[in-house]
């Protein structure tokens, strides 16, 4: 299990770096179910990897000026907020209500995926003060569930703030990196991080990431939204399935 979460680690950090997601849909039931960790330290083992691999997928689109580090910072003071407040959420809930909010967000994102309109309503469209009210819900999210965010803060960034499909994917990971680095903090000190395979998990997603970042000009957003898309719904699935062993 230790060679095969690196390896698979990879794949999940270079699809998810490409589409601007932090990869915590990927990395929690990587832990849950294959390696067997309670939903608690699958979720803090997650934030952690997913913190490294967000640094390294920004600091390679910064080099490269894809990214517009002001109004992405901005949105980070309310979505760190909120992931902060999530990480307390983890304390007082049990895995099974962690695992069905895990479930139920993923498979919201994978629907939102295919469809390629998420949050796409008239009340949303161009409504920039909605922003951070959205992010913190988002921050939220992704700090009681482990994943990144990046499955509604690119559509926040396209959507709401009005940024290019690419642009909006970069700050998303921007926006991961700033948030998972507080939150990440929160884990550790709660002792939810396994120390045994955190390691070769952030090995892995961090090459992962670093080769994703030199793939996102050269793939067309309609097959990475198929492939991501069909991936969540079956995680959805699996976790819904697998609700009674938490």
């Amino acid at each position: 299990m230790l060679i095969a979460i690196p390896l698979l680690a990879f794949l999940a950090a270079c699809l998810s770096s490409v589409i601007g997601i932090g990869g915590g849909f990927l990395y929690v039931p990587l832990l849950n179910l294959l390696a067997s960790l309670p939903m608690e330290y699958s979720v803090g083992t997650s934030k952690l990897t997913v913190t490294f691999t967000a640094y390294v997928a920004t600091a390679s689109y910064i080099k490269r000026g894809m990214v517009k580090v002001k109004a992405p910072l901005a949105m980070s003071v309310a979505s760190t907020a909120g992931s902060l407040l999530g990480v307390l959420f983890i304390g007082w809930a049990g895995g099974f209500l962690i695992k069905l909010i895990f479930s139920l967000v993923a498979l919201w994102a994978g629907v939102s995926v295919l469809r390629g309109r998420t949050l796409r309503t008239r009340l949303l469209q161009g409504k920039r003060y909605w922003g951070a009210p959205l992010f913190f819900v988002v921050g939220f999210l992704a700090g009681s569930t482990g994943v990144g965010g990046g499955f509604a803060y690119t559509p926040l960034f396209n959507i709401v703030l009005d940024f290019p499909v690419h642009q909006a994917i970069t700050s998303s990971l921007l926006v991961i990196a700033v948030t998972s680095t507080a939150t990440s903090i929160g884990h550790v000190l709660a002792g939810q991080v396994n120390l045994l395979y955190a390691p070769s998990l952030i090995i892995g997603a961090s090459a992962g990431s670093f080769l994703g970042t030199r793939l996102l000009p050269r793939l067309s957003e309609r097959t990475l939204r198929g492939v991501l898309g069909s991936l969540l719904l079956l995680i959805a699935l699996a976790m819904l399935l697998n609700l009674s062993n938490e």
